[in-house]
């Protein structure tokens, strides 16, 4: 399958100029449901829980810091991560509308995800510099989102916004 490379600073990723066939969801999820509409409240950097929607709901296009390290202790990058999410929940009303577009190991739908306002949770993160893109070049319908995302990374990084200093090895 031919590709188109896209160099994003530090980022370099390649995108499909075409799918073959949608990707296959594993059996045991069940279908993909249709746009998810109600109240989100943050769960940690890249996953929200929607109201009557279980397990979570992962941030499509995104890898946050983890909340907790292997001996339980919560980590600042990912409490900041956590925080940001939060308060544009909460700023919105808890409001928040969801996309899916597949099912995750864990059987949660990964989705592009707005807050009630039009906040796009995944885009406000990268652009705070507390998260990195993440699987972008899976979805080739998405290109335009990913090619925005993968910006916003690269310009978070370039400006040493969020965590990019320490996680870039400056003190």
């Amino acid at each position: 399958m031919k590709t188109a490379l896209l160099a994003a600073g530090l980022v370099a990723f390649a995108l499909p100029v075409a799918a073959k066939s949608p990707p296959k969801q594993p059996r045991e999820c069940g279908a993909l449901p249709g746009a998810l509409e109600g109240i989100g409240f943050v769960g940690d950097g890249d996953t929200i829980n929607v109201v009557g929607m279980r397990p979570g709901v992962r941030l499509w296009g995104l890898n946050a810091a983890e909340l907790r390290d292997r001996q339980k202790a919560e980590t600042m990058p990912g409490m900041k991560a956590r925080a940001l999410v939060a308060d544009l929940l909460a700023e919105a009303g808890n409001k928040v509308r969801c996309e899916p577009i597949e099912w995750d190991s864990y059987c949660r739908v990964v989705a592009t995800c707005l807050t009630g306002d039009g906040t796009d949770l995944t885009m406000a993160s990268l652009k705070a510099g507390l998260s990195y893109g993440f699987y972008l070049a899976k979805h080739p319908q998405l290109v335009d989102t990913a090619l925005a995302y993968a910006k916003a990374e690269t310009e978070a990084r370039r400006e040493r916004r969020g965590l990019w200093p320490v996680w870039m090895g400056e003190k």
